[in-house]
């Protein structure tokens, strides 16, 4: 069964990926680096959500 920790992982290894190639210079037109800067964000705001979400549920439990 695929975890959390999993879908997190595969979220971070696809950002970083982004981020190795746009730091190796293979987005070619503006377009493209504005693309592969998109995905990253839109990545980093699913991150931001999920943890948002464990926090919430750990202080629920907290809260018990």
């Amino acid at each position: 069964m695929i975890g959390i920790k999993d879908v997190i992982g595969v979220i971070k290894a696809r950002q970083a990926e982004i981020a190795f190639s746009l730091g190796a210079g293979n987005a070619s037109t503006w377009e493209s680096y504005q693309r592969f800067v998109g995905v990253y964000l839109g990545h980093q705001e699913v991150l931001d959500a999920i943890n948002k979400m464990l926090n919430e549920e750990q202080e629920r439990e907290n809260d018990k």
